[in-house]
């Protein structure tokens, strides 16, 4: 493992098999403005070890593809703030990207080491999460729950600017980070069919809309037309009788334990997903006297519960 040690850097866990290209890429952005810190390692399991210490992962795709779970996925159950940027060899090896569903990408190219455009992406990824704009989406919890979802869905904040796309969604639309042309304003969005541009061709999608909280959108596009990602036609989001008769509308907290009710009641109440957070993971834990893995655990197990409500 190589150090660049430098001052009030961002600090970044470097993943790489290339220890020379590495090393080159890590000194260069050291001496950038702001300076990035990066920390070299060679496997994946030990920079995973300082996750939660580090503002940002950059991995090589080959080294998630090779991993259990995909370097991404691995990070956000650690840390779901901590974002994560795919080292890619050329455009060939997009598959990857979009099946890890990481943060952002670099595409490197033979022979050109480029550290700026890698320094840009990092302190971009970096930014996002941090979340200086006081518009801006957390869609950090919602992520994790997202990415499991075979719908594609895009997630926009209040000025409808893309925060966070899901693997579905880049596996029919691609990696850009924008909505499809030709979508109704979110405000007409009830359901209704359109038709989209995807990596295949034209395709006929049914449109709606869910608001989980203020400030974040929810751009769910069912499949309609015959497609690898095929799904169910309309999403109903009505409970009902044996006799078809509607009991309540939009999700429920029936399926949740105590705990998850109390810990998603306490993140609501306590302005967790408000922007900026009024308290964070570990204070609201506090309150309830559990270790903050243990109330994250509970929080985004509620959280997933009520989105399977909503999105399968």
């Amino acid at each position: 493992m190589t150090h660049v040690a430098g001052a009030r850097p961002v600090r970044v866990a470097l993943v790489v098999t290339d220890a020379e290209w590495g090393h080159t890429m890590a000194s260069a952005m050291q001496s950038m403005e702001p300076p990035v810190d990066a920390t070299l390692f060679g496997e994946v399991g030990p920079a995973l070890q300082h996750v939660g210490a580090v503002d940002c992962v950059v991995a090589e795709s080959t080294l998630s593809r090779s991993a259990s779970r995909p370097i991404p996925a691995q990070v956000r159950a650690m840390d779901a703030d901590t974002p994560v940027v795919l080292v890619l060899d050329g455009a060939a090896d997009e598959s990857a990207a979009t099946d890890a569903d990481p943060t952002d990408v670099y595409v490197r190219v033979e022979g050109e080491p480029r550290p700026a455009r890698l320094a840009r992406r990092v302190m971009t990824a970096v930014r996002s999460a941090r979340a200086p704009d006081p518009d801006a989406a957390d869609t950090a919890g919602l992520q994790p729950l997202l990415a499991e979802l075979p719908t594609p869905i895009a997630v926009t904040d209040g000025a409808e600017t893309v925060r966070y796309t899901n693997p579905a969604y880049k596996a029919t639309f691609g990696l850009g980070q924008r909505l499809p042309a030709g979508l109704p304003s979110a405000a007409d969005a009830d359901q209704v069919t359109v038709e989209c541009d995807t990596l295949d061709g034209t395709r006929t999608f049914r449109y709606a809309v869910i608001r989980p909280f203020a400030g974040v959108i929810c751009h769910v596009l069912r499949v309609q037309s015959a497609s690898p990602l095929q799904h169910s036609a309309t999403p109903d989001f009505t409970s009902r009788d044996g006799d078809g008769s509607v009991l309540a509308s939009g999700p429920t907290l029936d399926a949740l334990t105590d705990r998850q009710r109390e810990a998603l009641q306490t993140a609501y109440e306590g302005g967790f997903f408000d922007r900026p957070k009024a308290h964070n993971s570990e204070e609201l834990a506090a309150r309830l006297d559990i270790t903050r893995s243990t109330y994250l655990q509970h929080l985004r197990t509620a959280q997933r519960k009520l989105f399977s409500q909503v999105f399968e």
